[in-house]
């Protein structure tokens, strides 16, 4: 409890022992107590360099940021050239479009969200599909015939059918996902268009904002099919499906632990330390930059040049990493997190002791 101009409990005649040091009453010495027990548990940083960690995040952010857009303007323009690279692009596009066009139809007329993520994640798959079914074509393989095309195609199928199975079915549990509550309407009263939700240009928004992610972040996916869907795969390129599996796997688990602690009705006002969340405190988002790292490296090796010829490829993991660090991901969660247990001694203990998004064994040191 910081001391307040006016406060009686401040204001009291200050006392003395018998050898003249201050004493304090017992409401004061419980009161700065308590001030010293929550302060100590904050992160003591200098003022000069709070500022400067803060402007070196933005500044993260911001070139991230420019960065992701100077590539996805490079493979738009790829896009529009007449060559068996630019045609794959553009069936990438048309596909991730056909598809959230779709989902934007079946929501706004339902007005629910329950099928946003199964038809978002569906345009991932289908444009893996689309495109390696274009490299076959154009190569003479079979379609199942064992190849690296067919194994990025199958590693984004994993990845679409855990992700979308485990949102929907958590949206069939909960009711209702929170995060696009806001592009709906409250009720029936509210006026489309001008009403607080702008229905359904927002929403149309959102989906297209959706569409864009799909096609930027398989750009590796796109480029390997079309350019090198017969290479052999190197040790180097099966160490980066390793890395894939393994952050398929964290994330997996995370999303896992993390349901089924928030759906016991003990752990209502409870944040989760346990299991894949020891190791760092957001695993899910940490989960889904190594997967998409991994299949960006799976593309590259064993293609001479990958990386000096496609530099705008790795717009896929670093749009996630954009995404989930300095957008909506874990800054959203960071404030919520805050807000909601941020005056709790084994919060900033939990904070204190574990990675934001490295996973490592936990510190057993607070400082």
């Amino acid at each position: 409890m910081p001391r307040q101009k006016g406060s009686r409990l401040w204001h009291r005649p200050i006392v003395t022992d018998r050898l003249g040091f201050r004493t304090l009453s017992v409401q004061q010495s419980r009161a700065l107590t308590h001030f010293n027990r929550t302060t100590s548990l904050q992160p003591q940083m200098a003022p000069s360099k709070q500022q400067s960690s803060s402007f070196l995040t933005k500044a993260a952010g911001y070139a991230l940021g420019g960065t992701v857009a100077v590539g996805t303007s490079a493979a738009v323009l790829a896009a529009l050239t007449q060559t068996p690279l630019g045609h794959a692009l553009r069936v990438s596009a048309a596909v991730i479009v056909g598809l959230n066009t779709v989902g934007f139809i079946a929501t706004a007329l339902t007005k629910s969200h329950k099928v946003t993520d199964l038809t978002g994640t569906s345009a991932f798959v289908g444009s893996a599909w689309a495109t390696h079914y274009l490299a076959c074509k154009a190569t003479g393989m079979a379609l199942l015939a064992p190849s690296k095309s067919l194994l990025m195609t199958g590693m984004v199928t994993l990845w679409g059918a855990r992700l979308a199975g485990y949102l929907f079915y958590r949206v069939l549990v909960v009711g209702e996902d929170a995060r696009l509550r806001q592009f709906f309407p409250k009720d029936d009263k509210e006026p489309a268009l001008t009403g607080e939700s702008k229905f359904p240009l927002k929403l149309a928004g959102f989906w297209t904002v959706q569409g864009m992610w799909a096609w930027v972040v398989l750009l590796p996916v796109t480029v390997s099919h079309a350019m090198a869907p017969a290479a052999a795969i190197t040790p180097l390129g099966w160490l980066c499906a390793a890395g894939f599996f393994a952050g398929w796997g964290l994330e997996a688990v995370a999303d896992y632990q993390k349901f089924r602690f928030k759906n016991k009705p003990e752990n209502k006002d409870k944040f989760i330390t346990h299991g894949a969340f020891s190791l760092c405190r957001y695993p899910n988002y940490a989960g889904e930059i190594a997967l998409w790292t991994g299949l960006w490296g799976l593309a590259a090796a064993g293609v001479a040049g990958f990386a000096m010829q496609y530099p705008w490829t790795l717009v896929s993991p670093g749009f996630t990493i954009l995404l989930t660090t300095f957008i909506s991901g874990i800054p959203t969660q960071e404030g919520s997190h805050d807000k909601r247990y941020g005056d709790r001694e084994e919060y900033q203990r939990y904070k204190a002791s574990t990675n934001m998004l490295l996973p490592w064994p936990r510190s057993n040191k607070v400082d």
